[in-house]
C-alpha cells in the first residue's frame, strides 16, 4: 500500500510468543469487569436535537428499491492478483479455543489520566500483514506490550500470542479539533509494528499497553483470513464506538470545548479512528457491549469470523459465504452500503440475528483520513444544513432519507426513543414458540436486566415485514417519553430467519460481562435460532454460562400490598388505546387532601384523578411524557410536563396553566422565565413553602418558592447529580435524591452531597454501601424517618433505614417479589411491575404508581 512507504525507516519493536494447550467445554468465570461508570451516557438524538431531520430537496419516495446490486471486487482475492481463494479451516476457531488461555489480558490498573494510550493505523488485517500502533505517553517512560486473542479458552477469556518491550515511549503531539466539523484526528507516528503471524486465528484481538509503573490501556484490532467467508459472520460495531468516542473533547454527541458553537450545535459532525478510544480502557464499547457475544460464540463449535463496520462498507465478501449474519448489542451507525449488503444478504436467504437495539439507525459516510487512508472518518451531520449532500447520501436517520429505509423493514422492529441508563426485565409472552425450546421459560417469566438500556419495538409505518412473531413484550421506563415497550421478535423470510432481541443489553446475558451476569436461558434462545438458521441440530454439548446465586431479599417486608385504582391483570399493551376512565402507565401519584389520588399517566400523556372508591377521570390532556406530580394543601396539582420542559398547575376546579418553565434550557429566576431540561419528580418541602424539582437532564435539584411573588426558581446547592429523578426533603432541610444515572440515592446537607445507598446497578440488600438498586422516579419519607425507594428495574420497592446518628444503616426490600404479575398480598409475595412514583398518605400508607401493571397500589407496613 502507498501509505506503507511513509513508515519505512521508522524504528519498530517486534516480538512473538506462541503458547498452546488443550482447554475444556465447561463454562468458567465471566469476562473482565469494565471500569465503574464506563457506560453509554447519551441517547441517540431525538428529533428535537437532531436539527433538520426530514428529507431536504427532491421527492419523497415511499419505497426503496435497492435494485440489482453491482458485483463488487472480491475482498478475499489473493495478494498476487489470482482469482482463486485459499483453502480455509472452518474448525480453526474451535481448535484455537482448546488451547490454554490466560487471565493476564485483564487490566488491573487503568490509565485513567492518559498515562499511556494508542490506536491502530489500520484495524483489520490478514495473516502476514503488520499491525502499526501509534502510542503516546504522558511523559517519557518505557512500556511493554502484549497481544491477546479474545475468546473462550475454558472461561478465562483470552490467549496471549505475542509480546514485546520494554520500549522507550514519548508524548506525541496534541490533537486539536477542527472547527469546521469538530473532528479530532491525531497524526501520531507509529510506535510499534507487530507482524500478524500466519498461525494467528481469525478473531478479535487487543494490544495491552503497559507502562513501566503499571498503568495500562487496550488497543483493539481484528484478524481476518485471506478467505474470510465464515459460516457465521459477526459484525463488530466500530462506527458506533467512534460516534460515542469523546477522546479529546468531541464526539457525534459532545463538544466539550465549544468548537462547534458557530454551527449552533453541541456535537461534532465527524469522528476519526485516528485517536484512542476514551471508553472501555481504550477498547471502545468492546468490553461492555460485544465481549459477551465473542465469548459465547467461541465457546461453541462454530465456524465464526468477525468484520467491522468499515469492512462491511468496503465489501460484501464477509457475507458472501455466511449462512448467518450476527449483529451485536449496539450498532447505531451504518453506511448506505452496509444497509445494501444487509438487504442483499437477506434476499439471498442468509439469516440475520440482531442481538441488540437501536441498530442501523443513523446513516453515515465513511471518508478517508487527511493522508488518504480509506474509511478512517465517520461522518454524520444528523440533518444539519452543513451536510453537502441533500440526496440519498444525506446523513440522517435511515427512516428519514428521501427514499426512506426504516430499520423495521429489515429487522422487524426499530428504535422509538426509549432508553434508560440501565435495563429492565425482558418479559416472555410466547413461551410455546420453538425459540424457547429447552429454556423452561413460561409466560410472564423474565430475563433480568435484558430489556434495555435502549430498546426496539414494533411500529406501524407501512414497512413492517409479514410474518413477524412476538416472543416477548417488555414494559420499560425511559429517560425520554417516560414509558414504552420492547419487543423480541422473529420471522421467517424464505429459508432465512430474522431475529431481534429488542434490547441492547440482551447480548450481555449470553456469557455475562463484569457485574452483568449471564443467563443460560438467553444463550439457549440464541442457540435455538442460530442452529435452526444453520440447518443443523442443536449440539448436546452446548456450553452454558451459569450466573452466581441471586442475592436473597431481606425484610422486614410490608404487611400488605393492595390495589386501590385500576384493574389487576388488565394492564396496557403496546399500541392499545387508554380510555379516559382507565390508567395506562401511571408514573407518579399524589395523595389529594380531600381523599383519593392524582396520577401522571405517561402512556396517555394525561393527568387523572382517582376518587377514594377507585373511579378514574381525566382532568388534563396534551402532555408529553409526564414524570412527576404533587399536590399542595389546597388541592392544587403540579405536574411535570417532562418532554415539554414545563411545570403545569391544575386547580381543584380543573383549570390548567403553565406554572413554571419556558423552553428547554437552564435558567433560574421567576417561574415563568425559568428554564428546565426534563423536569421529573416533584415534591413539596414539609412546610409547603417550596416545590422541589428533580431537573433530570440539567443534573440538579431546583427549588420553586411558593410564597414569594413570581415564584422564583433557584438551584439547590450541592454537587452535580447524574440524572436525578426523584427528590424528598426532611423538616431540617436535609434533601434526598434518587440519582438514577448512578443507580443510587444521595443526601444533600449544607451543600455537601453524600451517597447513602447504592453501588453499581443491580440488586442486593444489606449494607447500604454495598447495596444495589435500579431506582427511578420514586422516593418518599416514611413516618419513622426511613426512606422508601422505588426500584422499577427489580420490580420492588426498597427501604433505607438510619441509625440513631442519622447515618444509613440497612437497605431492605419493603414490597415486591421481583416476579412479573399483579397479585396483591403480603409484601414479600406481592407482585409489582415497574413501580415508579411514591406518595405517603396521612395515615402513613405508602402509595405506589405501578406503571407496568396500570395500577395504583397501597403498601401498609
Amino acid at each position: 500500500m502507498a501509505q506503507g512507504r511513509r513508515w519505512m525507516g521508522l524504528g519498530v519493536v517486534l516480538a512473538l510468543l506462541v503458547t498452546g494447550t488443550s482447554g475444556c467445554k465447561d463454562s468458567g468465570p465471566a469476562p473482565g469487569t469494565p471500569p465503574p461508570g464506563d457506560r453509554h451516557d447519551d441517547p441517540p438524538l431525538s428529533n428535537d436535537d437532531a436539527g433538520v431531520i426530514g428529507p431536504d430537496g427532491g421527492i419523497v419516495v415511499p419505497e426503496y428499491d435497492a435494485g440489482t446490486p453491482e458485483e463488487e471486487p472480491d475482498a478475499g482475492t489473493l495478494p498476487d492478483g489470482g482469482s482463486s481463494l485459499p483453502e480455509r479451516d472452518p474448525d480453526a476457531v474451535h481448535k484455537e479455543n482448546q488451547k490454554k488461555g490466560t487471565t493476564g489480558w485483564r487490566i488491573d490498573k487503568n490509565a485513567n489520566s492518559r498515562e499511556i494510550e494508542g490506536y491502530p493505523l489500520k484495524a483489520t488485517l490478514t495473516q502476514g500483514e503488520s499491525l502499526r500502533v501509534a502510542v503516546s505517553l504522558s511523559e517519557e517512560r518505557k512500556f511493554s506490550w502484549f497481544v491477546y486473542r479474545l475468546g473462550y479458552y475454558g472461561g478465562v477469556g483470552a490467549r496471549e500470542v505475542a509480546r514485546g518491550g520494554p520500549v522507550q515511549g514519548t508524548r506525541q503531539a496534541d490533537c486539536p479539533a477542527d472547527p469546521t466539523t469538530g473532528i479530532i484526528a491525531c497524526s501520531w507516528s507509529p510506535t510499534l509494528e507487530i507482524p500478524i503471524g500466519e498461525d494467528w486465528v481469525r478473531g478479535v484481538y487487543v494490544v495491552k499497553l503497559v507502562r513501566d509503573d503499571r498503568p495500562s490501556r487496550y488497543v483493539p484490532f481484528y484478524v481476518r483470513d485471506a478467505n474470510p467467508r465464515s459460516e457465521v459472520a459477526v459484525l463488530i460495531p466500530t462506527a458506533n464506538w467512534a460516534a460515542y468516542n469523546t477522546w479529546g473533547g468531541t464526539s457525534l454527541y459532545d463538544d466539550q470545548k465549544g468548537v462547534m458553537k458557530a454551527h449552533g450545535v453541541s456535537r461534532a459532525f465527524q469522528s476519526s479512528y485516528d485517536r484512542p478510544y476514551y471508553r472501555g480502557q481504550g477498547s471502545g464499547h468492546l468490553m461492555t457491549d460485544d465481549l459477551s457475544l465473542v465469548t459465547w460464540l467461541e465457546s461453541q463449535d462454530l465456524d465464526v469470523g468477525y468484520f467491522t463496520d468499515e469492512d462491511m462498507d468496503e465489501s460484501y465478501d464477509f457475507l458472501r459465504g455466511a449462512k448467518v449474519f450476527v449483529m451485536s448489542g449496539h450498532d447505531e451507525y451504518w453506511s448506505s452500503k452496509q444497509r445494501d449488503h444487509a438487504d442483499r444478504a437477506l434476499s439471498e436467504e442468509r439469516s440475520i440475528i440482531n442481538l441488540g437495539a437501536n441498530n442501523a439507525y443513523w446513516q453515515v459516510r465513511f471518508e478517508p483520513s487527511a493522508d488518504g487512508r480509506p474509511r478512517r472518518v465517520v461522518t454524520c451531520y444528523k440533518g444539519a444544513p452543513e451536510d453537502p449532500y441533500k440526496d440519498q447520501r444525506r446523513t440522517v436517520k435511515f427512516r428519514d432519507l428521501p427514499a426512506p429505509r426504516p430499520e423495521n423493514a429489515l429487522l422487524g422492529v426499530q428504535f422509538a426513543a426509549r432508553w434508560h441508563q440501565w435495563p429492565f426485565p425482558t418479559v416472555i409472552t410466547h413461551p410455546e414458540h420453538w425459540a424457547f425450546n429447552g429454556t423452561g421459560l413460561k409466560a410472564g417469566d423474565t430475563l433480568w436486566m435484558a430489556n434495555g438500556y435502549e430498546v426496539d419495538q414494533l411500529v406501524s409505518n407501512g414497512r413492517q415485514p409479514s410474518g413477524v412473531e412476538v416472543l416477548a413484550e417488555s414494559p420499560s421506563l425511559s429517560l425520554q417519553g417516560g414509558f414504552g415497550f420492547a419487543h423480541m421478535v422473529v420471522r421467517k423470510q424464505g429459508e432465512a430467519y430474522v431475529f431481534s432481541s429488542g434490547g441492547i443489553d440482551f447480548v450481555q446475558k449470553l456469557a455475562g460481562v463484569g457485574d452483568r451476569v449471564a443467563d443460560p436461558r438467553a444463550g439457549r434462545i440464541v442457540a435455538n435460532v442460530l442452529y435452526k438458521a444453520l440447518g443443523r441440530k442443536l449440539p448436546g454439548d452446548l456450553v452454558k454460562f451459569q450466573p452466581p446465586a441471586a442475592p436473597t431479599p431481606m425484610g422486614p417486608f410490608a404487611a400488605s400490598v393492595t390495589t386501590v385504582a385500576g384493574q389487576p391483570g388488565k394492564r396496557c399493551h403496546s399500541g392499545a388505546k387508554v380510555g379516559p376512565d382507565e390508567l395506562g402507565a401511571p408514573l407518579a401519584v399524589a395523595v389529594l387532601p380531600d381523599g383519593g389520588w392524582a396520577v401522571a399517566d405517561s402512556l396517555g400523556n394525561t393527568v387523572k384523578r382517582v376518587s377514594p372508591d377507585g373511579k378514574i377521570r381525566t382532568v388534563l390532556t396534551g402532555l408529553y411524557g409526564p414524570m412527576g406530580i404533587a399536590s399542595d394543601a389546597l388541592g392544587n396539582l403540579y405536574v411535570s410536563d417532562t418532554e415539554n420542559a414545563l411545570i403545569r398547575r391544575i386547580t381543584p376546579d380543573g383549570k390548567a396553566q403553565v406554572f413554571a418553565g419556558t423552553s428547554f434550557g437552564y435558567q433560574d429566576g421567576p417561574a415563568l422565565s425559568a428554564a428546565f431540561n426534563q423536569p421529573a419528580g416533584l415534591s413539596f418541602t414539609p412546610d409547603g413553602t417550596a416545590l422541589l424539582v428533580a431537573d433530570l437532564n440539567n443534573s440538579v435539584i431546583r427549588r420553586i418558592d411558593m410564597v414569594t411573588p413570581g415564584n422564583p426558581v433557584t438551584t439547590l446547592q450541592g454537587d452535580w447529580l447524574y440524572r436525578p429523578s426523584a427528590v424528598a426533603q426532611t423538616a431540617d432541610g436535609t434533601t434526598y435524591v434518587v440519582e438514577s444515572g448512578m443507580a443510587r440515592v444521595v443526601r444533600v446537607r449544607d451543600g455537601v452531597t453524600t451517597v447513602v445507598a447504592g453501588s453499581t446497578p443491580g440488586f442486593r440488600d444489606g449494607d447500604p454501601k454495598e447495596g444495589q438498586l435500579l431506582p427511578y422516579l420514586g422516593l418518599a419519607l416514611l413516618p419513622d424517618g426511613s426512606l422508601a425507594i422505588s426500584d422499577p428495574g427489580n420490580y420492588r420497592v426498597r427501604r433505607l433505614t438510619f441509625n440513631a446518628s442519622g447515618e444509613p444503616e440497612k437497605l431492605t426490600t419493603l414490597a415486591g417479589s421481583g416476579r412479573y404479575g399483579a397479585d396483591d398480598g403480603a409484601g414479600r409475595e406481592a407482585q409489582l411491575v415497574l413501580p415508579a412514583g411514591l406518595a405517603v398518605g396521612p395515615d402513613g400508607t405508602l402509595y405506589v404508581a405501578d406503571a407496568g401493571n396500570s395500577l395504583v397500589r397501597a403498601i401498609k407496613r
